[in-house]
Formats: structure tokens, sequence, C-alpha cells
């Protein structure tokens, strides 16, 4: 600030001794009235000079600014094209979804109407995980006996007998899901029937394993056939129960629903995402434009201050010409003012981004959508 205040009474200075110089010349002439005398013109080339400067300056600021807003704004308009494209299959996914709901619907008031409504009732998810769970806890001490016969280590035995109870909890987990289907496939059957003969293998191998632990026990009071039978019915009643509750919970109804609602909910989550997206971009957008804005305000406001200290310099100048003349009549040519043509640069903001797709592409989207749907 101090060094532009030097400079400008330097420049008051000289233009002051420069129209005296001139006026006791008799520059200009008093019937000149076209031509600007050699001093004003020399202060007019410095004010075009300055505000090339600020024009440069300016231009070197607003390529940074206008790359930014062109690349927001491409963003934005794919960002916008996209949004089309998930609405259309938004609407597609949930006319798919109406029309599974109305099938299911219907189905379900034919099976109301033929078997009432007691078949629909289906256990809570949350409840049958905490049955299952007490069933797993349950199987563990039930079969650990059985494993110490083998003389592992204890870590070893309590290993195996967790693969087991996590077995037999899984395949009537499993059981419980093929039965409840109305046409299992045939791979479907044959996984259903290793899942009822496998369990029943290892429930009877499990209770021989225990039947020779009692004998070798030889507690008179106790019969090995009757442990063996209670064991085995023990087991088959847990893996019963389990089996029933699996079926219970597993709904092929709700599963058919699924295979629609997923779908579904997945692209809504999607569309919510994007215009959470777009409306930051937005936001965003319109902050920059109002800096772009506000920057080329502050940019004309500089210009206009260094159009207005060259005028005062050029009437400076024209004061000390009229005192140095002899004559004290006004040259025609003092009469005319200067015109200073600020740069379009400064003047107007481009705004066109000639890499940004144009928004025409969102109707071409949804045009060819929607013939591809029809």
């Amino acid at each position: 600030m101090v060094i532009r205040d030097i400079m400008w009474y330097l420049q008051r200075v000289q233009a002051r001794r420069r129209g005296r110089y001139d006026g006791a010349q008799g520059v200009p002439i008093l019937e000149e009235a076209s031509t600007f005398p050699a001093g004003e013109f020399r202060l007019k080339q410095m004010t075009d000079r300055a505000l090339e400067e600020l024009a440069r300056h300016w231009a070197h600021i607003d390529r940074r600014l206008k790359g930014r807003y062109c690349g927001m704004l491409r963003e934005l308009r794919l960002l916008k094209v996209s949004l089309t494209e998930t609405e259309f299959e938004l609407r597609r996914f949930k006319v798919t979804h109406d029309d599974n709901m109305n099938g299911i619907n219907q189905d379900r008031k034919v099976k109301r109407t033929k078997w009432g409504p007691e078949h629909e009732w289906r256990l809570n998810p949350l409840g049958y995980l905490m049955f299952m769970l007490a069933i797993l806890i349950g199987e563990f001490p039930l079969n650990a006996i059985a494993f110490r016969l083998f003389g592992e280590a204890e870590v070893l035995t309590y290993v195996m007998t967790l693969v087991l109870a996590v077995s037999l909890v899984g395949c009537a987990h499993v059981l419980g899901i093929f039965l409840s289907l109305e046409k299992p496939t045939i791979v479907q059957r044959v996984l259903l029937a290793v899942c009822i003969v496998a369990p029943l293998g290892a429930i009877f191998a499990i209770a021989l394993v225990r039947e020779a632990y009692v004998i070798e026990l030889g507690h008179t009071g106790l019969s090995p056939r009757a442990v063996t039978a209670t064991f085995i019915l023990i087991n088959l009643l847990i893996y019963s129960i389990a089996t029933v509750l699996s079926y219970l919970t597993h709904d092929p109804v709700v599963q058919q629903i699924r295979l629609t609602e997923a779908p579904l909910r997945q692209v809504k989550r999607r569309l919510a995402r994007m215009q959470r997206r777009k409306e930051k971009l937005e936001i965003r957008l319109q902050y920059l434009v109002a800096w772009r804005q506000k920057t080329l305000q502050a940019v004309m406001h500089e210009a206009h201050i260094i159009t207005n200290a060259f005028a005062e310099l050029i009437q400076e100048y024209r004061m000390s010409n009229l005192e140095a003349r002899k004559e004290k009549t006004v040259p025609a040519i003092f009469k005319n003012q200067p015109e200073f043509t600020l740069p379009m640069t400064i003047q107007v903001l481009d705004w066109y981004c000639p890499e940004v797709p144009d928004l025409v592409a969102t109707s071409r989207v949804m045009t060819s959508s929607e013939k591809q749907a029809s």
C-alpha cells in the first residue's frame, strides 16, 4: 500500500510537470478538437496497460475457477443422467415387485380358503435363533462323554463334540428349509435325504459308542440297552424339534418376496445416495458460481479504481497545462474526455463448458429405456 501511494504521487508530479511543459509550448493548439496531446495519450496508454495487466491476472484466476466450475457441472449433469436411469430402473423393479406381490396374495387367498390361516403361522427369526443356540449348547455336554472313549486330549474331545453339535443343528436347519419348499428340485430332494440319513447315522453311531462306555463302567443298576435307547430318543427328539423350528421359521413365500424386494430396496438405497450427492453438488456449484461472480466484482472495482486514478492524472495534466499557457483559453480538445475501454474478460463471465454433456442426453436415455420396456 505504501509503495502504491508513492507511485501514485510520482505519477501526479510527472503529469503536472508534463502539463506545464506542454502548456508553455502551446500544446495542444486551441483549434485542435480531434487528437489528444501526447501527454494525455501517454497517460491513456498507461491506463490501457494497467487494465491489460489486471485482465491477465484475472484470466489466470478465472481459468482455475472455470475449470472447477466445468468439472463440477460435468459431474452434476452426469449424475442427473444416472439419476434418470436409476429412477427408470426403480420403476421397473417396482412393477416387477407389485406383480410378484399380486401373485403371492392370490396364492395366499387360495391356500387360506383351502387349509385355513393356521398354515401361515411362522416363528420369529430372533426366537428361532435363540432356540437353535440353546439346542447347540445342549448337544455339547450330551455327546461329550462318548468322545472321551477315544482317549484323545481334552481339547480335541471338545472340538469333536462341537463339530458334531454344529453338524446336527445345521442339518436340522437345512432340512426344515427343504421341507418348507412346495416343489423341491431333484438336487434338493437328494440333499433332503442326506440331511435325514446322515444325522440318524451319527446319532446311532454315538449311541453305540456310549453303550460301550456304559458297559465299561459296569454299573449293575443300568441296562446298556436302555441307556442307548434313551440316548437315541433324546437326540432324535432334539433333532426333530430343531427341524420343526426351522420349518416354522423359513417361509417359502418370504423367500419369493425377497427375490423382488431385495433388488428394489437396493435400487432405492442407491437412488437416495445419488440424490444426496446431487444436492451436495448443487450447493457446492452455487457457492462456486457466487464466489466467481464476487471475485469478478472485486476485479471490476479494481478496474474502476485504475480508470478513476488515471482520469484524475489527466485532470492534473490539463490544469497544469492551462496554468502554464500564456493565453488562458481552454483548447477545444480539453472539452472531450478520453474513453477507457475495459477488456471483455473482466466485463462478462464465460460460463460455456464444451466438454460438459448436454442434458438432452437425459431425455435420450428416457426415450431409449421406454422403448426397451415396451
